[in-house]
């Protein structure tokens, strides 16, 4: 039998959230929770980045856009931190932003966030990923995911309401969406980070080692391991059967939880049936009494982003990509690529077959 070690989780990101004048939130307005098709994307790139990051940033953006309906107007700062020592044109990056933070508040370079300066301006700030094309692009989904539930959740999103959330559920989800934006998008780097969640919490349960409680709701958790908590977001999807309904997860939850002005245990109970409490039991039975084969059972086996969107509120039609990667194949025969519409509107599609090919 070989033995395989857990693979080495992806490095931890971090979501802050900026209070405004002297620590007091205001409620924002209804508007501030309705994305768009045209929202400004405001950049901040450091001029050291490769030529090839704006155009994959623009391609990964619009992706996200047509996956989740429509954007929030935001400012993304890119930063190349692999360069060491960091040049001046990444901290000019940084401080072009300055305005717009408050309290104090100092990014700096290395960051590498999603932060809320509301009601002025919500940042992501990414780093140029050099070692691994699949988190070079993933990265930009997972970060964007929490504009998106900040966005949903408001001035709940902002100052001492923030540390209420649960870690597990904001962190959980937006890692399921950039595995799931990897697998349906952008097959071709095989890289299934799902997969490796799997095996990883399969092997920290297996030594005893995964105690899934409350003190997952905290960033200030020393066990914090986005592997397991996407395990825990994919286990939570399985048995509410929401694989057809990812909104749920992507945004009705955040909407419910502004809704119920911040309680969010008493959302997901109304939205699941269960306690997170419950949840948190159920879970570890799972983890404890099942095999890797059986743990894969909670993943979903066919593409669902189109389900992270209901298609009437759609501000774009959407594309579905089942089966992307950019594969090339010498085949002239076979079409590495399967393209299927959601929405009523039509949709024309061009594809050149060659004896060699890149499909896209």
């Amino acid at each position: 039998m070989v033995h395989h070690e857990a693979p080495t989780p992806p490095p931890t990101l971090s979501i802050h959230a900026a209070p405004t004048t002297a620590g007091h939130v205001h409620a924002l307005p209804s508007s501030w929770s309705v994305p768009t098709v045209a929202a400004p994307v405001h950049r901040h790139f450091d001029a050291a980045l490769p030529d090839e990051w704006a155009p994959l940033f623009t391609r990964c953006f619009e992706d996200v856009r047509a996956i989740l309906g429509g954007t929030f107007e935001c400012h993304v700062v890119a930063v190349h931190t692999h360069r060491w020592p960091a040049g001046s044109s990444a901290r000019a990056a940084l401080d072009s932003v300055a305005p717009l933070l408050s309290g104090g508040t100092q990014l700096q370079v290395g960051d590498y966030c999603t932060f809320q300066a509301a009601p002025r301006a919500r940042i992501l700030v990414l780093q140029y990923d050099t070692i691994c094309p699949a988190h070079r692009r993933s990265v930009i989904a997972h970060e964007y995911l929490h504009v998106h539930q900040m966005s949903l959740l408001r001035e709940l999103a902002l100052g001492p309401a923030h540390d209420t959330l649960p870690m597990w559920l904001m962190e959980g989800t937006a890692a399921l969406f950039e595995h799931l934006y990897i697998n349906e998008f952008w097959s071709g780097l095989h890289r299934d980070g799902l997969e490796a969640a799997l095996r990883f919490a399969h092997a920290e349960a297996t030594a005893g080692r995964l105690a899934f409680g409350r003190r997952k709701e905290t960033y200030e958790d020393v066990s914090m391991n986005y592997f397991v908590e996407v395990c825990a977001v994919c286990y939570l999807a399985h048995v509410c059967a929401l694989w057809t309904r990812v909104e749920v997860l992507i945004t009705t939850l955040w909407s419910r939880i502004y809704e119920a002005q911040g309680e969010w245990r008493g959302a997901f109970d109304s939205l699941f049936g269960r306690s997170p409490d419950t949840f948190y039991d159920d879970f570890n039975r799972f983890t404890a009494s099942t095999t890797l084969e059986q743990m894969r059972r909670i993943l979903p086996h066919a593409p669902v982003l189109g389900y992270c969107c209901p298609d009437t509120s759609r501000a774009e039609p959407f594309l579905r990509r089942l089966a992307y990667g950019g594969e090339r194949t010498e085949s002239p025969g076979r079409v590495r690529v399967h393209l299927g519409r959601c929405g009523p509107e039509r949709v024309g599609v061009t594809l050149t077959v060659g004896r060699s090919m890149v499909a896209n």
